[in-house]
């Protein structure tokens, strides 16, 4: 009977699977993971302890008998049967299975041990009795266990973290001459990165950070790809709460940003939309402190019109509406023939061909950009894209940084008192630039280019003018940056068009956000067929969570002919669908996705496009 404790210990590890996903999926942040394991797999975790207590007590009954062995065995076996299975099914229909990094293999490695401590300790000073009692506790604090044991080893993680984060920063500022941006924002980091990459890896050597990776350890592990030849190393920002952004920042210290939009998204961390615009302005205000630089703002995002930082001296803005009198009193000039295109070969000045990152940093121009004309069809979006130079003298590189040095002594550096609320004494919202700035530019239109791309939807108009404002300020030439856009292919998971058969799939499976979905519900209304909407509802929304559903649901129905709901959240949809009208008979509830799979071959028809829309449960059963 020796064995028990280590059979105990053994079944822990096993059963470790799920809450380790669940840990991993929110950032380990142990709260989260607990609340969301408790509600989704504790009836299983319990009845495998049930299991394992059961063979318990056969064993106390019948002693040391043979037989009381051979059922502690087979009870013992079911549990870890019931374990694999479990874990097993997950890792097929999980959106995102349990990733097996060093981190995971330390945690599953300190679980074992820590719970073979504490049934060894158990087996040894109790009697038999009252270890089966003890047996009966561990079903019952089983999530408990593994969250002590998690919260023991987070603490030296932390420390590694730490360790990791100076060791990153460190190798950053290393190399002297690399430009670094940062992208941020509540929506489109992603999609802006990887158009920004590709433009400017058609002039620069450039690195960027990893798939969505988008957190300390993220970005450390992909500063990995930098070498003394790298000129640009682009760093995705995201977080969940205010500071999380300039810790970011702390590590990379970038000299150029891009703020992508602002959305009511992880409102149940961030609280308010009053506190994920000030977390987004992180960013900004650690840009202000470099030599030169710039920060491009999305100004198609209402919230960002809100940041008045947004209209720095250095801010460039960017997207479809600037042409529409929406910024007029940014000084952006308003032609009923749009506005006029000129030779601007010199604009910027920048690095000459052979010209290596190790003589100069690149050469910084500031221009705004917009869309103009957007058309989006079910084949993809074309526009023209126009850039609007707002430094005077747009021949010339802006490279001393004094027109962005002048504007922060101007906003007092960000001590002025105007700025409240934040901890440091700065925030966003309440930021205001002295007047003698305002409309001073020399803004004249340098140069348009028209634009035909393959990724679908007006919302990628956005994201490309706003990659390519950044571009064009980092002295990539309009031709260029046609061509990197017009060879763009889908990301996997956002907006990303797939034919199966006589079906047209839009996978937008990771999109978490009011704003996004609005955007891919209108693509899915301008294809041609019939449409059907497959959605789960937005997660991490705290109390506005229904009311946000329910939106989506009245979304759905202006754009959809069929809905497909899925999960906890299709009851809130289901209420915006009803109060919109829609048929009864055209609405389909499912309790999963696998449930609603099994159902898609009697509602799908040729001809049909699916919108899979919303975060789909990271955890499927």
């Amino acid at each position: 009977m020796f064995l028990l404790p280590f059979t105990g210990a053994a079944l822990i590890s096993l059963a470790a699977y799920d809450y380790l996903n669940f840990l991993q999926l929110n950032n380990y942040r142990i709260i989260k993971s607990l609340k969301n394991f408790l509600k989704k797999r504790y009836a299983e975790a319990v009845f495998m302890f049930l299991l394992f207590a059961s063979a318990l007590f056969v064993c106390l009954f019948f002693q040391n008998n043979l037989y009381a062995v051979l059922v502690f065995a087979v009870c013992a076996s079911a549990a870890v049967a019931v374990i694999r299975r479990g874990n097993k099914k997950r890792l097929v229909n999980a959106k995102n299975p349990l990733v097996f990094t060093k981190r995971v293999k330390r945690q599953y490695i300190f679980i074992t041990a820590f719970n073979l401590v504490i049934f060894s300790a158990a087996y040894m000073l109790f009697d038999i009795r009252t270890y089966l009692f003890f047996a009966y506790a561990a079903a019952a604090l089983y999530a408990v266990d593994l969250s002590v044991s998690v919260a023991i080893i987070n603490a030296f993680e932390k420390m590694n973290n730490k360790r990791l984060a100076a060791a990153a920063a460190k190798k950053l500022a290393s190399y002297k001459t690399l430009v670094k941006i940062g992208v941020t924002g509540s929506y489109g980091k992603t999609s802006v990165k990887n158009i920004l990459y590709a433009m400017l890896k058609r002039k620069y050597a450039v690195a960027a950070t990893e798939k969505s990776y988008n957190t300390p350890m993220g970005i450390a592990k992909s500063i990995g790809n930098i070498d003394e030849n790298t000129q640009i190393f682009i760093a995705e920002m995201g977080a969940r709460k205010k500071g999380e952004i300039k810790e970011l920042c702390d590590i990379v210290k970038p000299d150029c940003g891009v703020i992508t939009g602002v959305a009511e998204q992880h409102l149940e961390t961030f609280k308010s939309l009053e506190n994920i615009i000030a977390a987004k302005s992180e960013l900004f205000f650690a840009i202000s402190g470099r030599e030169d630089g710039f920060c491009v703002f999305n100004y198609d995002d209402k919230n960002i019109r809100r940041m008045k930082i947004a209209r720095a001296r250095n801010a460039v803005i960017a997207g479809t509406r600037i042409a529409d009198g929406l910024v007029a009193a940014d000084g952006i000039p308003e032609r009923s023939g749009g506005a006029k295109t000129r030779d601007n070969s010199d604009c910027g000045n920048s690095r000459e061909d052979g010209e290596t990152n190790k003589e100069r940093k690149v050469a910084i121009r500031l221009a705004n950009c917009y869309a103009r004309g957007v058309s989006a069809n079910e084949n993809g979006v074309a526009f023209e894209l126009i850039f609007v130079c707002k430094n005077a003298g747009c021949g010339q590189a802006v490279e001393s940084g004094e027109a962005f040095s002048k504007y922060i002594r101007a906003a007092g550096n960000g001590k002025n008192p105007k700025f409240k609320d934040a901890k440091d004494g700065r925030t966003a919202a309440s930021a205001e630039i002295s007047s003698e700035f305002k409309g001073t530019e020399d803004r004249r239109a340098a140069e348009s280019v028209a634009i035909s791309s393959k990724l679908i939807g007006e919302a990628n108009a956005t994201n490309i003018a706003v990659a390519a404002a950044a571009a064009y300020c980092l002295g990539v030439s309009a031709e260029d940056i046609k061509i990197a856009a017009e060879e763009l292919e889908p990301v996997p998971h956002r907006m990303q068009v797939i034919k199966s058969g006589g079906l047209t799939v839009i996978d937008d499976a990771y999109n978490s956000n009011p704003i996004g979905a609005a955007a891919a519900l209108e693509t899915l209304a301008s294809f041609k067929g019939r449409k059907i909407a497959v959605a789960c509802g937005f997660a991490e929304q705290g109390k506005n969570t229904a009311a946000a559903n329910a939106g989506l649901g009245r979304q759905i129905a202006a754009a959809a002919d069929v809905a497909a709901l899925v999960g906890a959240g299709a009851k809130h949809i289901l209420k915006g669908l009803k109060e919109s009208g829609f048929p009864e008979e055209n609405i389909f509830l499912y309790p999963s996705l696998n449930e609603a799979k099994k159902d898609f071959s009697r509602i799908f028809e040729d001809g049909d496009v699916i919108l899979f829309e919303n975060d789909m449960p990271d955890n499927l059963e």
